[in-house]
């Protein structure tokens, strides 16, 4: 049988609580019909932690669950009433590619750009190749 449940005091923790509330999953009161995935769900694939390749790879895992469940969801009427359901799906379809994407971005480290760095720093640093003359700095570039 599928538990649904949801805590907002543990959002703080890294639990299946937390992922419902990053991906907007708390409407737990209708069950199968409103969750997209039941606790055990949430358990399995966050497993006993969240792993050496982090949250936000077991963010991906549960937002992969997700869409292959909604991927066959289609829009149908009958007798005047219709129902949309393929916008779940692109809702769903929509984080995932954004969390993705945030996955692949390039960090910097701090200590590489010479803040806190026993020697003193380096030679470079933030913004060292922006061109003052060229007026994209009004722009926001």
């Amino acid at each position: 049988m599928a538990t649904y449940t949801y805590d907002p005091a543990q959002i703080s923790l890294f639990n299946k609580h937390r992922m419902r509330f990053e991906l907007g999953d708390t409407q737990i009161d209708g069950g199968k019909d409103t969750c997209a995935l039941c606790d055990e769900e949430y358990d399995a694939l966050l497993g006993e932690g969240i792993g050496a390749d982090g949250w936000r790879a077991a963010k991906i895992r549960c937002l992969e669950a997700i869409v292959a469940r909604f991927a066959m969801a289609v829009d149908f009427s009958a007798g005047g009433a219709s129902f949309s359901l393929s916008q779940r799906y692109d809702r769903w379809n929509g984080m995932l590619i954004t969390e993705k994407k945030r996955r692949q971005m390039i960090t910097a480290n701090p200590h590489a750009l010479g803040e806190g760095c026993e020697d003193g720093g380096h030679n470079f640093w933030l913004g060292q190749q922006n061109n003052p003359r060229s007026g994209f700095e009004r722009f926001g570039r």
